[in-house]
């Protein structure tokens, strides 16, 4: 399976990387600052275990950041608060940071706080104008639908996570591979503001009430709002099927939840027509901002970390590897 568990917010770097490793055995921390040199490492790694999830860099669709093999017990990521081994390549290939890059990133996420100020000013237009009682009868009737089943979990154990996240090639998600084996999809359609995420949260706290163990999905533009909850055990998933991480049903048991309708919202957008255009520019300006941001400071560092993987040795990389797979297996 592929995830993010680490995400460029509006409020700056959001980690989930301990959440996700909480149960696993043996964690081990791989610290190097090269994207590729990391990647490269990982990969060959990953290979050596049986099934393994990989945690995608933050920023990126290519590279790994980390391996997780739940068969083996084994987990192998760039940073952790709790670890038993611990594997510095940075003073191995004595790596430097590049303080420019830096720089860059301070003043991506100053234009990304920026964005969210104004779309909080977005959904205010929207949730002023919510039928909150029609809203709330809606998505109580859902839930119990949902959660409306005979057994009960065992256990509860969640674990946070991003299903996608922005890239230099534009915004990227892993729904489908992370949905592949669910089967019941619900897509939630709807506009800013519109209880997307409140619902989810609710959702996924009767899901927990009722020992069932739950994936939670956060926006990786606003980290308190939670985009998307995984039920295994029950086979389904709801999740915010909205810009930028738009879809739509693709299979015979896919089913569309209509907030816009349900929130009795039906004509708002075409009243407040002229506000909502202006807003969505200006925040779309700030994102475009954000991410000029970002693409120069990851350009200058791809260019840095891809000459300094030229002068590496291959071969030394798969000993590397390797070794790191007998010491743990």
């Amino acid at each position: 399976m592929k995830y993010y568990t680490c995400a460029n917010t509006s409020s700056g770097v959001a980690d989930f990387t301990d959440d996700n490793i909480s149960f696993i055995d043996k964690k081990v921390v791989l610290k190097c600052r090269n994207n590729l040199i990391k990647d490269a490492v990982l990969r060959r790694v990953g290979k050596g275990f049986s099934e393994c999830d990989e945690i995608y860099c933050c920023g990126s669709n290519k590279l790994i950041s980390g391996i997780v093999s739940k068969n083996n017990e084994v987990a192998i990521v760039d940073k952790c608060s709790n670890y038993d081994k611990l594997i510095d390549l940075d003073l191995q290939f004595c790596i430097n940071d590049c303080e420019e890059a830096n720089e860059l990133y301070t003043e991506m996420f100053k234009a990304y706080g920026e964005a969210k100020i104004i779309h909080d000013q977005w959904e205010k237009i929207y949730v002023s104008n919510m039928d909150f009682a029609k809203f709330d009868k809606y998505c109580n009737g859902v839930i119990e639908k949902l959660t409306d089943v005979s057994s009960i979990g065992e256990c509860a154990e969640n674990t946070k996570r991003f299903f996608g996240t922005s890239t230099i090639n534009g915004p990227v998600n892993f729904i489908d591979n992370i949905t592949e084996t669910i089967k019941k999809r619900y897509f939630i359609k709807g506009r800013p503001g519109t209880g997307k995420s409140t619902f989810l949260k609710k959702l996924s706290a009767k899901l927990k009430s009722m020992g069932f163990d739950t994936e939670e999905y956060y926006c990786s533009f606003d980290k308190e709002s939670l985009d998307m909850v995984v039920c295994r055990k029950l086979s389904f998933c709801v999740f915010d099927s909205t810009p930028p991480h738009e879809k739509f049903p693709e299979r015979k048991e896919d089913e569309i939840l209509d907030f816009y309708v349900e929130s009795g919202l039906c004509g708002i957008d075409e009243k407040f027509e002229n506000e909502l255009y202006d807003i969505k520019c200006e925040y779309d300006k700030k994102i475009k901002e954000g991410m000029s941001y970002f693409k120069k400071a990851w350009d200058l560092k791809w260019g840095y970390e891809s000459t300094f993987l030229e002068k590496i040795d291959k071969d030394e990389i798969h000993h590397i590897s390797k070794q790191i797979i007998e010491n743990l297996k």
